[in-house]
């Protein structure tokens, strides 16, 4: 089945490959070979049959058709497969269909296929598929709806955010994350604040950096005292592309005191996109981080603030154990363009023990300054 994909289409391929739609007998699954929706390090014929058909497209869309009702929910599942990965507008009504299917795994199948497609007629029926009863057809519609970005779906996919699994609330605040709509955010602020999964929180607190809104600041400032510390990080996150200077305070207290690099890495980066003057004394308080990349995040962000106020603490930053950070340190000066950090930097550019990406940023840096 799956060596047939590699051959010209022909009818009597179709029919043989049909014929194996619904085989479910384990095989090793090479790592070549398409996953399908199978997790496990195995496949089975039908799988590969399924995807084979569907890399033919309109040529085997009427010999599937029939096949998506078929007595054999292994077949069902298989021919759903096939149709959607056809990407047909022929195969719009069958997965419509299939969305009723008895059995579930169809149904999840049907509004994957439904996502894929990326038809705007799929909006209503994935909109109703979000409200079935097995919470992984909930999750898939969920998803398949996201992708459409239709801001009609807003109202549905709030509700979700109430789902009683998680993997549906996290699809549903990923989904409000991409239409962008700053009425998502009060529900988008109470899953970042009291929802009991991190993954749902951080998926949350990425929504509400992405759409941008002031309104999302005091829930994102809230969430940098998360437990959990990939929650913390996507608040930084979006705190970082709101820019908002009311998100100051609560970014340096980040920097400063939380017990994660990467949390206090990105607290950095946002102070350094806010580039607000506050920020200027606990970035340079962070040169002194035992960590590497919040140091170099540190300096990067008082280049952008570009104060010459920092001018002396980023020429001591020259003389930092990490290459990454002089080479950051370097830019910095560049950017600030203060006459003061002509002589170190040209100490820097004529050393052969320097690193050569730090001796290099130190000659663009004086071409700046000059």
């Amino acid at each position: 089945a799956y060596q047939l994909r590699r051959v010209q289409p022909a009818p009597e391929a179709i029919r043989a490959l049909t014929a194996v739609l619904g085989d479910r007998d384990p095989i090793p699954r090479p790592a070549h070979w398409e996953e399908g929706w199978n997790p496990e390090g195995t496949t089975d014929p039908g799988t590969q049959a399924a995807l084979t058909l569907g890399s033919y497209g309109e040529l085997a869309v009427g010999e599937l058709v029939p096949l998506a009702s078929a007595a054999s929910p292994e077949v069902r599942y298989d021919a759903v497969l096939a149709l959607a990965v056809t990407e047909s507008e022929r195969a719009f009504e069958p997965l419509v269909e299939a969305l009723s299917d008895s059995h579930a795994p169809v149904r999840k199948q049907a509004a994957w296929g439904l996502g894929i497609l990326d038809d705007r007629r799929a909006l209503d029926p994935l909109l109703a598929a979000t409200r079935d009863p097995e919470w992984s057809v909930r999750e898939m519609a969920v998803w398949g709806v996201s992708l459409l970005e239709d801001p009609a779906a807003l109202e549905a996919m709030g509700a979700r955010l109430g789902d009683e699994h998680p993997q549906v609330r996290e699809k549903a605040a990923w989904g409000l994350g991409l239409l962008e709509a700053p009425e998502a955010v009060p529900a988008l602020a109470r899953a970042v604040q009291d929802d009991a999964d991190p993954q749902v929180r951080e998926k949350a607190a990425w929504a509400l950096g992405l759409i941008e809104s002031p309104d999302g600041v005091e829930p994102l400032s809230g969430a940098l005292s998360d437990s959990d510390p990939q929650v913390r990080e996507k608040a930084a996150w979006g705190l970082g592309l709101i820019e908002s200077s009311a998100a100051v305070p609560s970014l340096t207290e980040t920097l400063r005191l939380d017990g994660d690099p990467q949390v206090r890495e990105q607290a950095a980066w946002a102070l350094g996109l806010i580039e607000s003057r506050e920020a200027i004394s606990p970035l340079i308080g962070a040169l002194d981080d035992p960590e590497p990349q919040v140091r170099e995040k540190a300096a990067w962000a008082l280049g952008l603030i570009g104060e010459e106020s920092s001018v002396e603490a980023l020429l001591e930053s020259l003389s930092d154990s990490d290459a990454s950070v002089q080479e950051t340190a370097a830019w910095a000066l560049g950017l600030i363009g203060d006459s003061r950090a002509l002589d170190r930097l040209r100490d820097i550019e004529a050393d052969p023990r320097q690193a050569e990406s730090v001796r290099e940023k130190a000659r663009w840096a004086m071409g700046l300054i000059r």
